[in-house]
């Protein structure tokens, strides 16, 4: 039999079928010139089915992610307040339910001049890895915070939010079990928000959440409030970003 023809019919493995030692066993008997292509083959296997694993990991995960509240209320010196989810309660609600579908996550820094950012890695138990990388932001030194209190307080900021974003989940103004549906019932409430997290100045932002908020007072919508103060706060974030 030609060399060729040996290469050929010995790289003729399926995966699916051997274990990785019934492989080494067959490399041993491999020429030379055929081990690499076929333990390149193995290796791409490998991520694929890694691949496909935490795609039906996370599409079940989806189904089952549970409801998180913002439960928390930041003050900034009396001139707004707005509500979030603190990291502790992110990942309380969210560890159990990672785990049970064989996820996990980490974190990386990234600093640079203009502030730090964070990647968020989410890992499956097959292999598979995706990171959510945060844009980068600013040390957050409202409230009289010191140097390491600013770093802390925007590293947080940026493991919740990556961590939801790499899940493509966001956090609940408020829980509405038994809540009537007029008390949050705000028309175009998504458009105002739009509005004013795209507003090109400081004036036209301030200009359009005082009309916002003041047809959200009008309906009595608390959480109609809390939407526009979330969407002021993300503008104000990205103006320092841009600075």
């Amino acid at each position: 039999m030609k060399q060729q023809e040996l290469i050929k019919d010995e790289t003729e493995i399926t995966p699916q079928q051997d274990t990785f030692m019934v492989l080494v066993d067959k490399l041993r008997d491999m020429p030379p010139e055929a081990i690499g292509s076929v333990l390149d083959s193995y290796e791409r296997f490998l991520k694929i089915q890694a691949k496909q694993a935490y795609d039906a990991a996370m599409a079940e995960l989806k189904k089952n992610i549970p409801v998180i509240i913002k439960n928390k209320l930041a003050d900034m010196n009396g001139k707004y307040s707005y509500k979030y989810a603190n990291l502790d309660t992110v990942c309380s609600k969210l560890d159990p339910v990672l785990n049970a579908y064989g996820f996990g996550y980490r974190w990386t820094t990234h600093p640079s001049d203009k502030g730090v950012t964070i990647g968020c890695i989410l890992t499956h138990v097959q292999g598979h890895s995706e990171e959510t990388l945060m844009p980068v932001a600013p040390h957050d030194t409202s409230g009289g915070k010191n140097p390491i209190q600013a770093i802390g307080s925007t590293l947080s900021y940026l493991q919740r939010y990556s961590l939801l974003m790499a899940l493509g989940i966001a956090p609940k103004n408020t829980d509405t079990d038994g809540v009537a549906p007029e008390e949050t019932a705000m028309p175009g409430l998504e458009d105002w928000c739009t509005a004013i997290r795209d507003a090109h100045s400081f004036d036209e932002m301030d200009r359009t959440f005082r009309e916002a908020y003041s047809k959200a007072s009008a309906l009595k919508s608390k959480a109609a409030k809390d939407a526009l103060g979330d969407a002021r706060e993300e503008w104000r974030k990205r103006k320092k970003v841009g600075q």
